[in-house]
């Protein structure tokens, strides 16, 4: 036989297997041999007693919400299913005086296969008992640890418990039923459970001390109706095997997910809360930024203190390695770093100045005439020596008035410092020069800025007598535009300005 020929009595072999096939009482509806009935009844889970009006829900063929009901004696029957598999949804309530009883729903799979006998093709008919729980049954207890070395019992608060049915039919339309939490005093209870068997109670591990105590699983008995069932005080057991180290359990520059806080003031001593009380002996403890900062750790029973007798610096971050021991001897290892570490705000900065061209006030000019003044944002120390004045690169001379040598007088009034440079300040000079000033000012809450430079160019005093000569020179000097500025390492508010001193070059 050729390969043609071969192939045709193939095709014609599976055309014919289809045909039986389609054919087979099974598949065909129209056959009373294809179809079945499901019947049975519905009762109550705790008293056996017929539940009347419960409600069966099923989808047909075509895809259509089918609802049955049972009779007074909670008997139902549904017939004229088609061959295969069915699900059923079983669900009741009762209402007595106002008052709503709801019962577990339950979703039955049943198949006609299943059920066949060994006739082939020949579809038997499903009686089944439903058992539905009224949602009214209770559980309450208490939970409790006991500490190895004191013996002291102690509530175990804030604890989640959770009740696991076993049965996979069992519908829960409450889950939030099935949870609860311990109080202060580590009592918990449940309510609106079925009154059913087959419940399992579970709870989260909880940290006491830095110790780890267990709940192990109870079985309940099956669950009366409109009972509570009392456990009574439930005692969690140690987990040896798992112990948790001392853990940082509170802060005020990280929060209890170990992110550290933003704009924390350089002011602040941070501090970290353990869940056992530290030991002083082998303490080490370090801070950084870009360097290491100075501090004395401070213990207080479960807290550390990392004083500092420096603010630290503005706008950076920190980061703290703690190493030590727990009172009871246990090991400490703490790096706080990366999301944990913490950052400084802006600290003390300047608000404004009479030499930033930004405010309404500007002179262009400065002369030994013209008094200087810078805004901060903290008052200012009373004390000179809040002010340290130091040399500034790049001037033809720099402003002292703290030092040895003093060339100008300064003052402070709450958050304002003001300069003013002496008589005698520019001789050797001439209008055009670049003076400048370089301070650290510290404010009287142990705030300080470091690195604030002001620069200016240097108008001359008038040297004619003669007041009419004065008078022109002054409205000559008036019109000059000479460039100022203010530059800090440590204020984003610093800016300089320049303004092109045309006239003034044109009189020289």
């Amino acid at each position: 036989m050729n390969l043609s020929k071969t192939n045709a009595v193939f095709s014609l072999l599976i055309a014919a297997t289809a045909f039986f096939t389609g054919c087979s009482v099974s598949d065909s509806e129209g056959d009373d041999y294809s179809k079945w009935t499901f019947s049975g009844s519905v009762v109550n889970g705790s008293t056996g007693i017929g539940l009347d009006g419960a409600t069966i829900e099923y989808v047909d063929d075509s895809g259509k919400q089918k609802t049955s009901t049972t009779d007074k004696s909670g008997a139902f029957f549904i017939d004229g299913l088609p061959y295969g598999q069915r699900t059923f949804t079983f669900s009741h309530y009762d209402v007595d005086d106002g008052d709503t009883l709801f019962y577990a729903p339950k979703v039955v799979t049943v198949s006609s296969t299943g059920e066949s006998s060994y006739m082939e093709g020949v579809v038997a008919s499903s009686s089944r008992v439903i058992r539905l729980s009224p949602l009214n049954a209770g559980v309450s207890g208490e939970l409790f640890i006991q500490e190895e070395a004191t013996g002291v019992k102690s509530p175990a608060a804030k604890v989640q418990l959770r009740i696991v049915h076993q049965d996979t039919s069992f519908i829960n339309i409450a889950p939030e039923t099935f949870l609860a939490t311990t109080d202060s005093l580590g009592t918990f209870s449940f309510k609106g459970l079925p009154a059913d068997s087959g419940l399992t109670l579970t709870a989260e591990s909880f940290v006491y001390k830095g110790k780890t105590y267990r709940f192990a699983n109870k079985v309940l008995p099956r669950l009366r109706s409109d009972a509570v069932y009392d456990l009574g005080r439930t005692f969690l057991a140690r987990d040896t095997l798992m112990e948790s180290a001392p853990v940082i359990i509170a802060s005020n520059v990280m929060d209890k997910n170990r992110m550290g806080y933003s704009n924390v003031s350089p002011l602040t001593t941070p501090y970290y809360v353990f869940s056992e009380a530290l030991s002083k002996e082998n303490l080490s403890v370090s801070v950084a930024s870009d360097s290491t900062v100075m501090l004395t750790p401070e213990v207080k029973g479960d807290t550390l203190y990392l004083r500092h007798a420096v603010p630290f610096e503005a706008e950076k971050g920190y980061s703290v390695s703690i190493v030590g021991y727990t009172k009871s001897g246990e090991r400490l290892t703490e790096n706080l770093s990366g999301d944990a570490a913490f950052t400084t705000g802006r600290g003390m900065y300047v608000v404004t100045s009479n030499a930033w061209a930004s405010n309404s006030n500007y002179r262009a000019t400065f002369s030994v005439n013209d008094t200087l003044w810078i805004k901060f944002s903290d008052t200012l120390a009373t004390d000179r020596s809040g002010v340290q004045w130091s040399k500034t690169p790049k001037t033809k001379k720099t402003v002292y008035a703290g030092n040895e040598s003093p060339n100008a007088d300064a003052w402070t009034k709450v958050d304002t410092l003001f300069v003013k440079m002496f008589e005698t300040f520019d001789d050797s000079l001439v209008a055009g020069d670049t003076i400048g000033m370089n301070l650290t000012v510290h404010a009287r809450n142990g705030l300080y800025m470091q690195g604030l430079t002001i620069l200016t160019e240097l108008t001359k005093a008038p040297e004619s007598s003669s007041s009419e000569e004065s008078s022109s020179s002054e409205a000559s000097s008036s019109s000059e535009a000479s460039s100022s500025s203010v530059t800090s390492s440590s204020s984003a508010e610093a800016s300089s300005s320049s303004v092109a001193s045309s006239s003034s070059k044109a009189e020289e």
